[in-house]
């Protein structure tokens, strides 16, 4: 295993041995089990498919003055690596189709390729296994002869499976269409996406997504993402798992934005599925879940001041067993408003412990129980509530105020996904948990609560 430092400026093409011998002329290939920096604040070219089936390589960025990979991303000191033109369709930035154990961190992914239609940051044509994809930053995937093409994704895994994946700690931002986009066709085992800044997506084209899984994904884990889909063309998802047919998975710890005329802000269709302590701002329906044994819980979800007439704070769209408790949906009725808190179209559910505020109507349930809820200002409840009276939600994070409400919830004795549990006892109301993050979802988190606020 060896390391070859690279500076895509320097005036001759070294041994890459050391920072003061470094290549500037790229291998033609990526070689089994190396490892390859490159030199912090230059820009350097990849040909296409450097990293295919490759084992066991790591991509990162070198210190100018110590010659030590970089591996706080905080500090804002990257190499950038884009792509050699050649005019193919599909231009990738890296590659990791086919590969076991590729890492990729701490550098700047620029796509400037200016023959080809789908720009991408990161495209796995194939199967990987073991992909780690670490604070970076991923942006400019709009190509311009592509039009309105959805190819132009921040990273897209394409193929049948990829196994044990690892997205973390990055920025993608300035995208075409998708900002993720998991579609391995047979089964994606083991995916962890946590910690990433998604903003500025969909610039090109209207069915862009902050983070997508349109194919199976069985018990995922995503948490403490930021999630900005307020900027860019008709709205769609923050985060949709759609058509899956998948088990499991957990979606927690998520900050979610979207401009009032968006969709859907966080859908998911997986039975078993867990949603948990996510804060979900704007949009034309908070949430929407459906399949088997689903778990809604500890979420706040708030409309915008220009809600469409018919916003839904969640909308229950099949399965059996889903439980719904903990929740706060709040909301202002607008003119001629036919918005509803809590909506059940079909299946069976179970709600408990949820503050519904400012609906018109409060909740619709067509089978299944409740109890210790809190109905506010809706013009009609719908079901007879726990509690009635103003639940006087703190300003800034919607924790209710009223010993009223305080008073009538009931702890159902639930863990985090670390095992851990809640700080303080629920009551009505979302569960106040707020896991760290990384400082660059920290500031983002900071700015958009303030605007929220």
């Amino acid at each position: 295993m060896t390391t070859v430092y690279i500076d895509g400026d320097a005036a001759s093409n070294g041994t890459g041995a050391d920072k003061d011998d470094p290549r500037n002329v790229i291998p033609t290939s990526a070689t089994n089990g190396d490892t390859y920096l490159f030199k912090e604040g230059t820009k350097n070219y990849l040909t296409l498919n450097w990293t295919l089936s490759k084992t066991g390589v790591t991509l990162g960025t070198y210190d100018a003055a110590t010659g030590e990979q970089i591996t706080d991303s905080t500090l804002g000191r990257f190499a950038t690596l884009s792509i050699v033109d050649t005019g193919s369709t599909n231009v990738m930035v890296i590659n990791p189709g086919g590969t076991t154990n590729l890492h990729v961190t701490c550098l700047e992914l620029v796509n400037d390729a200016p023959n080809a239609i789908n720009w991408l940051g990161i495209y796995a044509s194939s199967n990987s296994t073991g992909f780690q994809l670490t604070d970076c930053k991923i942006h400019a995937m709009r190509s311009p002869r592509a039009g309105t093409s959805s190819g132009n994704n921040g990273i897209s895994l394409s193929g049948t499976a990829h196994v044990n994946c690892y997205i973390a700690r990055n920025e993608i931002y300035d995208i075409g269409c998708d900002g993720i986009n998991i579609a391995g066709t047979v089964g994606n085992t083991g995916l962890i996406i946590e910690d990433n800044y998604i903003h500025h997506v969909a610039q090109d084209n209207a069915n862009g997504d902050c983070l997508q899984l349109s194919q199976k994904a069985p018990d995922f884990l995503i948490r403490r993402n930021v999630l900005d889909r307020r900027t860019g063309l008709v709205q769609k998802q923050c985060f949709i798992a759609s058509t899956m047919t998948s088990t499991g998975g957990i979606f927690c710890d998520n900050d979610l934005y979207a401009d009032d005329v968006a969709t859907v802000v966080l859908y998911v269709d997986n039975a078993g599925a867990q949603v948990l302590r996510n804060r979900v701002f704007g949009g034309s329906q908070g949430i929407e879940v459906q399949g088997d044994g689903s778990i809604v819980a500890g979420n706040l979800v708030v409309a915008g001041s220009r809600h469409p007439v018919d916003y839904k704070g969640i909308r229950i769209a099949g399965g059996t067993g889903i439980l719904v408790y903990n929740n706060t949906f709040a909301s202002a009725r607008v003119a001629s408003d036919t918005s509803n808190g809590i909506l059940q179209v079909t299946g069976t559910c179970t709600l408990k412990n949820n503050i519904v505020k400012g609906y018109s109507t409060g909740v619709t349930i067509t089978s299944g129980s409740n109890s210790n809820n809190c109905l506010y200002d809706c013009t009609t409840n719908g079901i007879t509530p726990a509690v009635t009276t103003d639940p006087q939600l703190r300003s800034g994070d919607h924790m209710p105020q009223s010993e009223d409400v305080r008073a009538a919830g009931a702890y159902l004795g639930h863990r985090d996904v670390y095992g851990k549990r809640f700080w303080a006892a629920p009551t009505i109301g979302a569960v106040q948990y707020q896991p760290a993050r990384n400082l660059v979802a920290a500031r983002a988190v900071a700015a958009r609560r303030a605007v929220a606020a």
